[in-house]
């Protein structure tokens, strides 16, 4: 009987730890551009995952805004302000190698001048998340914008500053983040990174990290199964230590 006991405390150990990931508790994508304070936008819904690949499957689950203040040495603009509108179909596979993971944001980025007063320019997100994607701008005040996106990863994210003059100085360098996969059985945390070039001839290179945090919890099936296994588990030992 007691031998009983254990294996079935073990089988449904085991049988709890096979299962796949249930329902997505939430997340968070935050951007930050430079050294400029970042935006942060929950998400709520619209992500799921089974065995450790992360789908997104709403169109409207990375919304919000914010805005970046104190650019005060790149006359005339003020402010850069993010307004994310949510994202596009796509699969992130939560590989370490290159950022080659497409996933599309929707939104828009406004270049804001002369005290807030005056929009220079409105840079589309979609190039956001997206391996290869650019976006050019010309235009009022003599502003050029180049905007480079790539796609997702859970490894080392790197973006490499252009040895060039820009407002009279030279820049050169990299820059790095890195994501994190704490999925186990498609349960847990994982952070997407997906690295931005902003080149400007008012504000130089802005070096840009998108992160996207998702987390999921077992299924209520799951945690049933476990804690059946952990109380067959207590009783078996009791049964022992009695004897």
């Amino acid at each position: 009987m007691r031998k009983f006991s254990y294996l079935l405390a073990a089988a449904l150990l085991v049988v709890a730890g096979s299962a796949n990931a249930g329902p997505f508790a939430g997340g968070s994508l935050s951007i930050t551009i430079g050294t400029l304070p970042g935006l942060a936008a929950p998400i709520t819904g619209g992500f799921t995952t089974a065995g450790g690949n992360v789908t997104a499957t709403s169109t409207n689950a990375i919304v919000g805004s914010d805005t970046f203040i104190g650019i005060t040495n790149a006359a005339p603009i003020t402010r850069v302000q993010a307004i994310l509108a949510g994202n596009n179909l796509g699969t992130l596979v939560p590989g370490a190698g290159t950022a080659a993971n497409a996933l599309g944001i929707q939104g828009v980025a406004n270049v804001v001048a002369y005290g807030g007063y005056v929009t220079l320019v409105a840079v589309p997100l979609t190039a956001l998340g997206v391996p290869g994607a650019t976006f050019s701008f010309m235009g009022g005040g003599g502003s050029i914008i180049k905007f480079t996106g790539n796609g997702w990863t859970t490894g080392t994210a790197m973006i490499t500053l252009p040895t060039a003059t820009l407002k009279g100085m030279t820049q050169s360098g990299v820059i790095t983040a890195a994501g994190t996969n704490n999925l186990v059985g498609g349960v847990g945390q994982i952070t997407f990174i997906s690295p931005v070039l902003i080149r400007t001839n008012l504000a130089g290179d802005l070096p840009t990290f998108a992160a996207l945090t998702l987390t999921f919890v077992p299924e209520p099936g799951t945690l049933m199964l476990i804690g059946a296994g952990i109380a067959g588990l207590a009783v078996y030992g009791r049964r022992r230590a009695s004897n």
